[in-house]
């Protein structure tokens, strides 16, 4: 099941169905399910970037447990996107790291998904983003150092722009927003501005790296980087 920009997609044992998105997600999955006679099965949502909220996590020394780890994440979410844990719900990819990628979605589509998983009786295994589904398809085809060491990520769908920066298996920036046709203006602009920041934390000069690009292309490049254009079908 998945959400674009205007409509939601619904898509099994070889057929496909779609509703308008609308601001109602009730409705609209209500139509999906009467349309597919949904019963049973397994259920695998991505959402559109559009309607979430991301952040890369720094922790702090001396956080104790998960109710602490929770607390500062929606701390963080509510300082940088002015959004609090009442109105959505916040998750975090726990890699171990020092950083952690996380995201937020409205709490509402995220109940009446549950609701439609459950009045259909179909077990919900997985709810992401676009960029994150995209990340974890994009992992299995890194294989060359310096893609692992060092790399970006940048998407852009329907006029959104997300851009994600790696360093040695930790994220280190994230930025989504709507580019209003200046997309790969945006994307080299940001990319460049973050750099310095990530050298000034690193012993050596800032290494080179790949930036894997799906949907837009950059201007420029910094100083020793290089473009992988991709597609998730390839």
């Amino acid at each position: 099941l998945r959400l674009d920009t205007t409509c939601w997609r619904l898509a099994g044992a070889g057929r496909e169905w779609s509703a308008p998105a609308g601001p109602e997600p009730a409705s609209a999955l209500a139509e999906l399910g009467e349309a597919a006679l949904l019963r049973r099965g397994r259920l695998d949502v991505e959402l559109s970037d559009d309607c979430l909220r991301y952040l890369v996590i720094e922790w702090p020394n001396g956080l104790k447990g998960q109710a602490e780890r929770r607390a500062w994440v929606a701390e963080r979410f509510r300082g940088v996107h002015g959004i609090d844990a009442a109105g959505w719900v916040m998750s975090v990819d726990e890699t171990g790291a020092d950083t952690a990628l996380a995201c937020a979605a409205p709490r509402t589509l995220v109940e009446e998904l549950t609701r439609f998983a459950s009045a259909h009786r179909m077990k919900l295994v997985a709810m992401r983003g676009g960029f994150v589904a995209a990340y974890n398809h994009l992992q299995g085809r890194m294989r060359r150092q310096d893609e692992l060491t060092c790399g970006a990520l940048a998407e852009c769908r329907n006029g959104r722009l997300t851009l994600g920066l790696w360093y040695r298996g930790g994220w280190q920036r994230i930025r989504s927003a709507r580019t209003e046709g200046r997309a790969a203006m945006t994307l080299s602009a940001t990319l460049a501005g973050w750099l310095p920041g990530l050298a000034a934390t690193l012993p050596g000069a800032c290494p080179a790296g790949v930036l894997h690009a799906r949907g837009v292309m950059p201007d420029t490049l910094p100083h020793g980087w290089r473009v992988q254009p991709w597609d998730a079908c390839a």
